[in-house]
């Protein structure tokens, strides 16, 4: 039985960086402004560390897909003061809270 080189390559691959692949977490959540309780649309989310953002919806939330590790959150808006949090994301919890 002769072994396909793609499927060796592809087998290897899986095994070295699967966990990776499968340890995948959603870090999301809602920014609201705490003095009127409304969303705040289009705020900044900022993961340091990936170099990757996103913008908050029309309800004021946002989602990211990441591995599993610890990450600083900056969050910044024009009128507003910028807040950096950092969160560890593990497969037990992914709950970021604010103040």
């Amino acid at each position: 039985m002769q072994i396909n080189k793609t499927h060796l390559v592809i087998t290897l691959l899986l095994l070295l960086f699967g966990d990776n692949i499968l340890a995948q977490n959603i870090l999301s959540g809602t920014v609201i402004n705490a003095k009127t309780n409304e969303p705040v649309i289009g705020e900044n989310v900022i993961i340091k560390e990936l170099q990757k953002g996103t913008i908050t919806d029309n309800n004021g939330r946002y989602n990211f897909s990441v591995a599993t590790g610890k990450y600083t959150v900056v969050f910044s808006s024009i009128g507003y003061e910028s807040l950096e949090k950092s969160i560890v994301c593990n497969q037990k919890n992914n709950v970021l809270m604010l103040s």
